[in-house]
């Protein structure tokens, strides 16, 4: 079973606290170790700047799907912004995320992200 926690967050970057503490909570709730939630919350944030500073329209939030299984996080971002992400292989951001993500995936046509981190579980 799984269970399903979405919010839409306007680009503002004002905001990006509430999608990390969100993330904290989740990965708490669901026995993530520390520095995975640390993980977490950076991975989330990254996304978000890479969406505010990649399209120039403001006008739509983005939302944020959070999808919670028995052993993994997954978690969606969609821009509801019109363009097209024009994304440089050397982009800091994309890098960070890759690098903290279990599995990550981007599809620059309709301006999506996803991304899984898979719960480690401590004996």
């Amino acid at each position: 079973m799984k269970n399903i926690i979405q919010l839409r967050i306007p680009k503002n970057s004002n905001y990006i606290g509430i999608t990390r503490m969100t993330a904290a909570s989740i990965g708490n709730n669901m026995n993530f170790n520390i520095d995975d939630i640390e993980d977490i919350k950076v991975i989330v944030s990254e996304i978000s700047i890479f969406f505010i500073n990649h399209l120039k329209e403001n006008q739509h939030e983005f939302e944020i799907q959070f999808k919670i299984h028995h052993d993994k996080l997954e978690i969606s971002f969609s821009d509801l912004n019109e363009g097209e992400l024009v994304v440089e292989e050397d982009d800091l951001s994309l890098m960070i995320i890759q690098s903290l993500s279990d599995d990550f995936q981007m599809v620059t046509v309709n301006n999506k992200m996803k991304i899984s981190k898979i719960l480690s579980r401590q004996v």
